[in-house]
């Protein structure tokens, strides 16, 4: 059976910089890989993965 899970960024940061948020957000499916677990990533502007 795998498992959904959907990652929430909700970073108020506006500049074009990566936000820490983001990059501890993109480590989560690195995580979970391998563990049978689906990942999305969804922010402000919708789905990204």
């Amino acid at each position: 059976m795998t498992i959904k899970a959907l990652i929430l960024n909700c970073t108020l940061k506006r500049s074009s910089e990566k936000s820490n948020t983001l990059a501890l957000v993109e480590e989560v499916p690195i995580f979970f890989n391998g563990k049978d677990i689906e990942t999305e990533i969804l922010n402000k502007h919708g789905l990204l993965k």
